[in-house]
Protein backbone atom coordinates (compact mmCIF):
# COMPACT_ATOMS: atom_id res chain seq x y z
CA UNK A 1 0.00 0.00 0.00
CA UNK A 2 2.87 2.38 0.79
CA UNK A 3 4.40 1.82 -2.66
CA UNK A 4 1.03 2.39 -4.31
CA UNK A 5 0.50 5.62 -2.36
CA UNK A 6 3.99 6.81 -3.30
CA UNK A 7 3.36 6.04 -6.99
CA UNK A 8 0.09 7.98 -6.93
CA UNK A 9 1.84 10.94 -5.29
CA UNK A 10 4.60 10.90 -7.91
CA UNK A 11 2.03 10.74 -10.72
CA UNK A 12 0.01 13.64 -9.34
CA UNK A 13 3.16 15.75 -9.02
CA UNK A 14 4.15 14.85 -12.59
CA UNK A 15 0.73 15.86 -13.88
CA UNK A 16 0.86 19.15 -12.01
CA UNK A 17 4.27 19.92 -13.48
CA UNK A 18 2.93 19.17 -16.97
CA UNK A 19 -0.19 21.30 -16.36
CA UNK A 20 -2.32 18.15 -16.02
CA UNK A 21 -2.93 17.01 -19.62
CA UNK A 22 -6.26 15.43 -18.75
CA UNK A 23 -7.69 18.65 -17.36
CA UNK A 24 -6.34 20.91 -20.12
CA UNK A 25 -7.17 21.03 -23.81
CA UNK A 26 -7.82 17.82 -25.72
CA UNK A 27 -5.46 15.99 -28.05
CA UNK A 28 -4.93 16.28 -31.81
CA UNK A 29 -3.07 14.36 -34.46
CA UNK A 30 0.20 16.18 -35.12
CA UNK A 31 1.86 15.74 -38.51
CA UNK A 32 0.76 12.68 -40.44
CA UNK A 33 -1.19 12.69 -43.70
CA UNK A 34 -4.69 13.33 -44.99
CA UNK A 35 -6.73 10.15 -44.62
CA UNK A 36 -9.81 8.73 -46.34
CA UNK A 37 -12.90 8.11 -44.22
CA UNK A 38 -13.30 4.78 -46.05
CA UNK A 39 -10.04 3.65 -44.43
CA UNK A 40 -11.34 4.56 -40.95
CA UNK A 41 -15.15 4.26 -41.32
CA UNK A 42 -15.66 3.78 -37.57
CA UNK A 43 -14.24 7.17 -36.61
CA UNK A 44 -16.65 9.89 -35.50
CA UNK A 45 -16.33 13.49 -34.37
CA UNK A 46 -17.83 14.15 -30.94
CA UNK A 47 -19.36 17.61 -30.73
CA UNK A 48 -20.68 19.85 -27.96
CA UNK A 49 -23.17 22.46 -29.16
CA UNK A 50 -22.00 21.67 -32.71
CA UNK A 51 -18.33 22.37 -31.88
CA UNK A 52 -15.82 19.55 -32.27
CA UNK A 53 -14.31 18.47 -28.94
CA UNK A 54 -13.18 14.86 -29.32
CA UNK A 55 -13.09 11.78 -31.51
CA UNK A 56 -14.63 8.36 -31.03
CA UNK A 57 -15.04 4.91 -32.54
CA UNK A 58 -18.39 3.47 -33.60
CA UNK A 59 -18.98 0.03 -32.04
CA UNK A 60 -22.40 -0.68 -33.55
CA UNK A 61 -25.36 1.28 -34.95
CA UNK A 62 -25.88 3.31 -31.77
CA UNK A 63 -22.79 2.89 -29.58
CA UNK A 64 -19.52 4.86 -29.57
CA UNK A 65 -16.27 4.31 -27.67
CA UNK A 66 -14.41 7.44 -26.52
CA UNK A 67 -12.42 8.96 -23.64
CA UNK A 68 -14.01 9.81 -20.29
CA UNK A 69 -12.28 13.17 -20.04
CA UNK A 70 -14.16 14.40 -23.13
CA UNK A 71 -17.09 15.08 -20.81
CA UNK A 72 -17.32 17.72 -18.10
CA UNK A 73 -19.45 17.67 -15.00
CA UNK A 74 -22.63 18.33 -17.00
CA UNK A 75 -24.86 15.36 -17.73
CA UNK A 76 -26.98 17.21 -20.28
CA UNK A 77 -26.15 14.61 -22.89
CA UNK A 78 -28.57 16.14 -25.41
CA UNK A 79 -26.04 18.97 -25.88
CA UNK A 80 -23.64 16.43 -27.40
CA UNK A 81 -23.80 14.84 -30.84
CA UNK A 82 -21.61 12.78 -33.14
CA UNK A 83 -20.75 13.32 -36.79
CA UNK A 84 -20.03 10.15 -38.79
CA UNK A 85 -19.25 9.20 -42.37
CA UNK A 86 -17.35 12.30 -43.46
CA UNK A 87 -13.71 13.02 -44.23
CA UNK A 88 -14.28 16.79 -44.02
CA UNK A 89 -16.16 17.74 -40.88
CA UNK A 90 -17.36 21.02 -42.47
CA UNK A 91 -19.25 18.99 -45.09
CA UNK A 92 -22.38 16.91 -44.76
CA UNK A 93 -22.22 13.69 -42.79
CA UNK A 94 -24.49 11.74 -40.48
CA UNK A 95 -25.16 13.75 -37.33
CA UNK A 96 -26.91 12.09 -34.39
CA UNK A 97 -27.66 13.37 -30.91
CA UNK A 98 -26.23 11.64 -27.84
CA UNK A 99 -28.79 9.93 -25.60
CA UNK A 100 -26.63 8.72 -22.71
CA UNK A 101 -23.01 8.37 -21.61
CA UNK A 102 -21.46 5.72 -19.36
CA UNK A 103 -18.16 6.86 -17.86
CA UNK A 104 -15.90 4.26 -16.24
CA UNK A 105 -16.85 4.10 -12.58
CA UNK A 106 -13.22 4.40 -11.44
CA UNK A 107 -12.29 7.29 -13.70
CA UNK A 108 -10.77 10.29 -11.89
CA UNK A 109 -10.09 13.50 -13.81
CA UNK A 110 -6.72 14.12 -12.14
CA UNK A 111 -5.26 10.68 -12.99
CA UNK A 112 -4.63 9.24 -16.49
CA UNK A 113 -6.26 5.89 -15.73
CA UNK A 114 -9.68 4.43 -16.60
CA UNK A 115 -10.06 7.20 -19.19
CA UNK A 116 -12.78 5.46 -21.15
CA UNK A 117 -16.48 6.03 -21.81
CA UNK A 118 -19.37 4.62 -23.83
CA UNK A 119 -21.82 6.83 -25.72
CA UNK A 120 -25.35 5.68 -26.52
CA UNK A 121 -26.91 7.47 -29.49
CA UNK A 122 -30.51 8.68 -29.71
CA UNK A 123 -30.86 7.05 -33.15
CA UNK A 124 -29.15 4.29 -35.09
CA UNK A 125 -26.74 5.14 -37.89
CA UNK A 126 -27.09 3.47 -41.26
CA UNK A 127 -23.99 1.52 -42.26
CA UNK A 128 -22.32 2.30 -45.58
CA UNK A 129 -18.84 2.35 -47.09
CA UNK A 130 -18.11 5.40 -44.96
CA UNK A 131 -19.78 4.20 -41.75
CA UNK A 132 -18.80 0.84 -40.27
CA UNK A 133 -18.33 -0.57 -36.75
CA UNK A 134 -14.82 -0.97 -35.37
CA UNK A 135 -13.21 -4.32 -34.72
CA UNK A 136 -11.88 -4.67 -31.18
CA UNK A 137 -9.09 -6.87 -29.78
CA UNK A 138 -9.61 -9.75 -27.39
CA UNK A 139 -8.80 -9.09 -23.75
CA UNK A 140 -5.69 -11.27 -23.96
CA UNK A 141 -4.23 -9.60 -27.05
CA UNK A 142 -0.87 -7.93 -26.43
CA UNK A 143 1.05 -5.43 -28.57
CA UNK A 144 4.83 -5.94 -28.72
CA UNK A 145 7.24 -3.02 -28.58
CA UNK A 146 7.70 -1.55 -32.04
CA UNK A 147 4.30 -2.73 -33.32
CA UNK A 148 3.09 -0.36 -36.09
CA UNK A 149 0.07 1.78 -35.22
CA UNK A 150 -2.14 4.45 -36.75
CA UNK A 151 -3.62 7.32 -34.76
CA UNK A 152 -6.50 9.02 -36.57
CA UNK A 153 -8.39 12.25 -36.02
CA UNK A 154 -8.99 15.79 -37.22
CA UNK A 155 -5.56 17.27 -36.72
CA UNK A 156 -3.47 20.38 -36.50
CA UNK A 157 -2.37 22.25 -39.61
CA UNK A 158 0.41 24.85 -39.53
CA UNK A 159 0.25 27.70 -42.06
CA UNK A 160 2.71 30.61 -41.88
CA UNK A 161 3.59 29.71 -38.33
CA UNK A 162 -0.04 29.62 -37.16
CA UNK A 163 -1.45 26.32 -35.93
CA UNK A 164 -5.16 25.69 -36.46
CA UNK A 165 -7.49 22.71 -36.34
CA UNK A 166 -7.73 20.80 -39.60
CA UNK A 167 -11.15 20.26 -41.12
CA UNK A 168 -10.05 17.04 -42.83
CA UNK A 169 -9.34 13.66 -41.32
CA UNK A 170 -5.67 12.94 -40.67
CA UNK A 171 -3.73 9.86 -39.63
CA UNK A 172 -0.22 9.45 -38.24
CA UNK A 173 2.00 6.39 -38.35
CA UNK A 174 3.39 5.72 -34.89
CA UNK A 175 4.53 2.67 -32.93
CA UNK A 176 4.38 1.05 -29.52
CA UNK A 177 7.19 2.49 -27.39
CA UNK A 178 9.04 0.81 -24.53
CA UNK A 179 7.46 1.48 -21.15
CA UNK A 180 10.87 2.60 -19.92
CA UNK A 181 10.91 5.41 -22.50
CA UNK A 182 7.64 6.85 -21.26
CA UNK A 183 8.30 6.14 -17.59
CA UNK A 184 11.08 8.72 -17.70
CA UNK A 185 8.35 11.34 -18.29
CA UNK A 186 5.31 10.05 -16.40
CA UNK A 187 4.32 7.06 -14.28
CA UNK A 188 2.49 4.56 -16.49
CA UNK A 189 -0.04 2.13 -15.11
CA UNK A 190 -1.47 -1.08 -16.52
CA UNK A 191 -4.04 -0.33 -19.17
CA UNK A 192 -2.05 2.41 -20.91
CA UNK A 193 -0.33 2.04 -24.31
CA UNK A 194 2.60 4.41 -24.77
CA UNK A 195 3.02 5.23 -28.47
CA UNK A 196 4.46 7.79 -30.86
CA UNK A 197 7.67 8.63 -32.71
CA UNK A 198 9.95 11.62 -33.21
CA UNK A 199 7.89 13.29 -35.95
CA UNK A 200 4.26 12.19 -35.59
CA UNK A 201 2.00 11.71 -32.64
CA UNK A 202 -1.00 13.14 -30.85
CA UNK A 203 -1.22 16.70 -29.65
CA UNK A 204 -4.01 18.80 -28.16
CA UNK A 205 -7.47 18.21 -29.71
CA UNK A 206 -8.84 14.79 -30.72
CA UNK A 207 -8.95 12.80 -27.50
CA UNK A 208 -11.13 9.73 -27.62
CA UNK A 209 -10.12 8.90 -31.18
CA UNK A 210 -8.94 5.45 -32.27
CA UNK A 211 -5.47 3.96 -32.12
CA UNK A 212 -5.38 1.22 -34.75
CA UNK A 213 -3.26 -1.85 -35.40
CA UNK A 214 -3.97 -3.86 -38.58
CA UNK A 215 -7.46 -2.36 -38.79
CA UNK A 216 -8.32 -3.17 -35.17
CA UNK A 217 -9.03 -0.36 -32.68
CA UNK A 218 -6.58 -1.19 -29.90
CA UNK A 219 -6.53 2.13 -28.03
CA UNK A 220 -8.37 5.33 -27.18
CA UNK A 221 -6.39 8.60 -27.36
CA UNK A 222 -6.04 9.93 -23.83
CA UNK A 223 -3.15 12.32 -23.19
CA UNK A 224 0.18 13.72 -24.32
CA UNK A 225 3.14 12.71 -22.20
CA UNK A 226 4.86 15.90 -21.12
CA UNK A 227 6.22 18.04 -23.94
CA UNK A 228 7.12 14.99 -26.04
CA UNK A 229 5.55 13.57 -29.20
CA UNK A 230 4.50 10.53 -27.18
CA UNK A 231 0.90 9.76 -26.35
CA UNK A 232 -0.86 7.71 -23.72
CA UNK A 233 -3.72 5.59 -25.07
CA UNK A 234 -6.24 3.64 -23.01
CA UNK A 235 -5.75 -0.02 -23.97
CA UNK A 236 -8.98 -1.49 -25.35
CA UNK A 237 -7.83 -5.05 -24.62
CA UNK A 238 -7.38 -4.21 -20.94
CA UNK A 239 -10.92 -2.79 -20.79
CA UNK A 240 -12.56 -5.38 -23.04
CA UNK A 241 -14.51 -6.91 -20.15
CA UNK A 242 -15.77 -3.49 -19.05
CA UNK A 243 -16.79 -2.64 -22.62
CA UNK A 244 -18.68 -5.93 -22.97
CA UNK A 245 -20.37 -5.51 -19.59
CA UNK A 246 -21.39 -1.93 -20.40
CA UNK A 247 -22.53 -2.45 -23.99
CA UNK A 248 -23.25 -6.15 -24.42
CA UNK A 249 -20.87 -6.11 -27.40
Amino acid sequence: MENFTWSIAVLICTLLVNNNPLADNHLRINGGYEAKIEDHPWIVSLQLNSSDICGGSLLNEDTVLTAAHCFGVSSEWSLYSILAGTHDRTQSGTKIQVKDVKIHEWYMSYLPINDIAIIKLAEKVEFSKKIQPARLPNQDDQLPEGAPLLAAGWGLTEVNGTTTASDVLKAAKIEVLPQTTCNTLIVLYKGIICAGNRTNGIYWGDSGGPLEHDGVVVGVASYVIGESMYGGFTSVADYRTWISRTTGI
